[in-house]
């Protein structure tokens, strides 16, 4: 399978997407992963989004599995 990895790090602008005041969190960090799987036909408007509905049990699981290290 092919496999994109997406990481980036910064300072991360905490606030309302409407407006408002934003916090500055530096030392932020992002890691993610977009994994292609195989294409199905059909009427949906992106192949992908029964394969993300199907997953998202297991992501939402992976991620509450998460502990902080140190």
């Amino acid at each position: 399978m092919k496999v994109l990895v997406i990481e980036t790090a910064g300072t991360y602008l905490a606030g309302s997407m409407i407006g408002g005041q934003v916090e500055r969190k530096p030392g932020w960090a992002l890691l993610g992963a977009v994994v292609e799987g195989r294409t199905r036909t059909g009427t949906s408007s992106s192949p992908a989004e029964g394969t993300v509905d199907a997953q998202r049990s297991a992501f939402d699981g992976l991620l509450k599995s998460l502990k902080r290290g140190g």
